[in-house]
């Protein structure tokens, strides 16, 4: 009676059923409910009939190490319910005496969640390297094209500018006319020289560290980078729109820098896809703050492209704001359809935020 108490009442979904033939003596409503039908339907049946194993070897498996005499106990394995659902479980088998038969008392504990969670979480510490290493190859390269550029432009400039002054120096020593008519000359090709250097390393700067997003926020720098690509005459309508409800909020609030840096990022990347890739006529960029987030919109009237393609490996520009968007905690979504356009939108808690002084 106890036995039979304690059975009934068991959290635990168990099962006894005979050692030989394998079919259901009795099931406990655990049981039950883990498997989706009633003891009537199950008692007189065997798992295999019903198929709530996995697979038929799982139950030889089972038999086998209990004819040896070793135990069973909490070892992983694999259900499957009357709806086909299949359930990761932790199982403990015995051998018993059950009314003067020899039975097999099977108690299973399902671990489903705890197997999901688990596997979410390495999937998630896995993302998170590939994350690095994306960032340390992009790190990486950002390098190189900066030796690049500081190579291929500032130093060779500095180089020529140097060589000039150095031959003005020779020159001055001739005490003749013709050094009055060249050094003028080469000092103007040393200052051009100069002149290119300085609009090469601002040019890099604002690159790195666009100048009016350090000093005047998201709203300042969005409106200069659409007035810019404007101004490169591509013959597409761009709009800049900026919520009204919360426009005079913005000289005074500012997002944690590097929070405002990935969401500009973000932003320009969609509007350079929207302009070179989308054969776009018409995009639309959108700054809101509904006081709780701030919310940057792209969208374009272009081609789009294929949804599936979203998560397809090789679209650096997608990865980059995927993950500008991860590292600034964020949310990206992106929506298109093929011949509908596509829009980008990043949204950002506003917890971010931090007051700062306007500086006009």
């Amino acid at each position: 009676e106890r036995f039979e108490t304690l059975f009934r009442n068991a959290p635990e979904a168990i099962s006894i059923s005979e050692f030989a033939s394998g079919r259901f003596v009795q099931v406990n409503e655990a049981f039950c409910a883990m498997f989706g039908y009633s003891a009537h339907e199950l008692i007189g049946r065997t798992a295999l009939e019903l198929n709530l194993w996995s697979s038929a070897e799982a139950r030889v498996q089972v038999l086998d190490e209990l004819r040896a005499g070793r135990r069973v106990l909490a070892q992983a394995g694999q259900t499957r319910t009357r709806a086909g659902e299949q359930r990761d479980a932790l199982f403990s088998a015995v051998r018993i005496d059950f009314g003067g038969h020899e039975c097999l008392l099977i108690m299973l504990v399902d671990v489903s969640e705890r197997v999901r969670a688990q596997q979410q979480v390495a999937a998630h510490e896995q993302q998170l390297k590939e994350l690095a290493r994306r960032l340390l190859t992009k790190e990486e390269e950002e390098r190189k094209a900066l030796a690049r550029t500081l190579h291929d432009h500032f130093a060779q400039n500095l180089a020529a500018a140097k060589l000039g002054l150095e031959g003005a120096l020779l020159r001055g020593g001739r005490a003749d006319k013709s050094v009055a008519i060249e050094l003028p000359q080469t000092l103007q090709r040393v200052i051009a020289s100069l002149d290119d250097s300085i609009t090469d390393v601002r040019g890099l700067l604002a690159e790195l560290r666009p100048p009016l997003l350090a000093e005047f926020g998201l709203r300042a720098a969005l409106r200069h980078e659409v007035e810019g690509r404007r101004s490169l005459g591509a013959g597409v309508e761009i709009t800049l729109h900026v919520d009204r409800a919360d426009t005079e909020a913005w000289p005074g609030v500012r997002l944690a820098p590097t929070t405002e840096y990935s969401l500009f990022m973000i932003a320009r990347e969609a509007l350079a896809n929207a302009l070179l890739h989308a054969r776009a006529r018409h995009v639309d960029v959108e700054l809101q703050s509904d006081g709780a987030q701030v919310f940057i919109r792209v969208r374009d009237d272009g081609t789009g492209f294929d949804p599936e393609r979203l998560n397809a490996p090789g679209h650096l520009g997608l990865t980059g704001m995927r993950e500008r968007a991860a590292l600034a905690g964020a949310r990206l979504q992106i929506e298109t359809e093929i011949g509908k356009g596509t829009m980008v939108s990043v949204a950002s808690s506003a917890g971010s935020e931090q007051r700062v002084e306007h500086r006009q």
